[in-house]
């Protein structure tokens, strides 16, 4: 099965429980994106689809790090 953009952010907001809207919001992607990426009416681009993962992996190691 081919795992869309959308999948991967999701997925790896879940796996590293990083609240996604938060992740869009410290990217400057607002939150209107995530919902319209939702609904099929638009699309991530690659460049932004891979700045939110490398957002979310950055928000995880920091909520490890506080946590540690």
């Amino acid at each position: 099965m081919i795992s869309t953009y959308l999948d991967q952010i999701e997925k790896l907001a879940a796996e590293k429980e990083v609240d996604l809207l938060e992740a869009f919001k410290a990217e400057g992607i607002a939150k209107t994106t995530l919902w319209r990426w939702r609904s099929g009416s638009s699309h991530p681009r690659q460049d932004t689809a891979e700045a939110i993962l490398r957002r979310i992996q950055t928000l995880a190691d920091e909520k490890q790090d506080a946590a540690a």
